[in-house]
C-alpha cells in the first residue's frame, strides 16, 4: 500500500512537471514569434523630408514593408542586474526580482520549425560559429540578427519579461526590455526600454 502511494505521489510530479514546461515552452515560442515579427521588420526610411513633403508615396512604402527579409534567430548570453525605470510597475515587481535572481538561459533550443513568421521573412538559425569567428558577418551577409534572452512568466503565464534585441551591423543594432502582458489568449507588448545602442 506504502509502496502504491509513493509511487501515485512521484507519478503525479512528473506528470505536472512535464505540464509546466510544455506551458513554458508554449509561451516563449508566443513571445519569440512576436519579437521576431516586430524586430525583423524591413526598415522603411524617413517618409517625409524636412519640410513635411512626402518622398514616397504608399505603394512604394507597402512595396518596402513587404519586401523580403533576411532573419536570422539568435538566444544571447544574459545580462543580469540591468536598472531600469519600468521597475516601478507594481504588476511586474516581482518579475523584475526573478528576472535579476535568474541563471539560466531559454530552458530549451529554439526549433525553426516551431516560429511562425510572415511569409516575406527569411528565417534561419543563425550559425554561431562563423558569427563568431568573423565580426563583419551580418554586413556580409545582410539580414537582421534576432536575439531573445531569458524570459521570466508569472506564475499564471498572464505576464513576462524579456530582454531581446536586433542588429543589421556591428553598429546598427539595439537591446530592450520587453513587458508582455497576455490579454484575451494573446501576448501583448505592454512596454519596453531601451537598453543599449551601437
Amino acid at each position: 500500500m506504502k509502496n502504491i502511494f509513493v509511487f501515485t505521489l512521484i507519478l503525479s510530479f512528473l506528470i505536472i512537471s512535464c505540464q509546466s514546461k510544455d506551458e513554458y515552452k508554449t509561451n516563449a515560442y508566443q513571445i519569440i514569434n512576436l519579437i521576431i515579427q516586430e524586430f525583423g521588420k524591413p526598415l522603411v526610411p524617413p517618409a517625409t523630408d524636412q519640410n513635411g513633403n512626402l518622398l514616397y508615396n504608399q505603394n512604394q512604402l507597402d512595396s518596402i514593408k513587404s519586401s523580403n527579409q533576411k532573419v536570422r534567430v539568435y538566444p544571447l548570453v544574459k545580462n543580469k542586474n540591468r536598472e531600469t525605470t519600468l521597475e516601478n510597475r507594481d504588476e511586474f515587481k516581482n518579475l523584475f526580482q526573478d528576472l535579476r535572481n535568474s541563471e539560466e538561459l531559454l530552458s530549451f533550443q529554439i526549433n525553426k520549425d516551431d516560429l511562425e513568421y510572415p511569409n516575406n521573412y527569411k528565417l534561419k538559425l543563425l550559425d554561431t560559429v562563423a558569427y563568431k569567428k568573423d565580426r563583419q558577418y551580418l554586413e556580409k551577409n545582410r539580414f537582421v540578427m534576432v536575439s531573445v534572452d531569458n524570459m521570466i512568466f508569472n506564475d499564471d503565464y498572464t505576464k513576462a519579461i524579456v530582454i531581446a534585441g536586433a542588429a543589421r551591423s556591428q553598429l546598427a543594432g539595439f537591446s530592450s526590455l520587453i513587458l508582455f502582458e497576455k490579454k484575451n489568449g494573446k501576448w501583448i507588448i505592454k512596454d519596453t526600454k531601451t537598453l543599449t545602442i551601437s
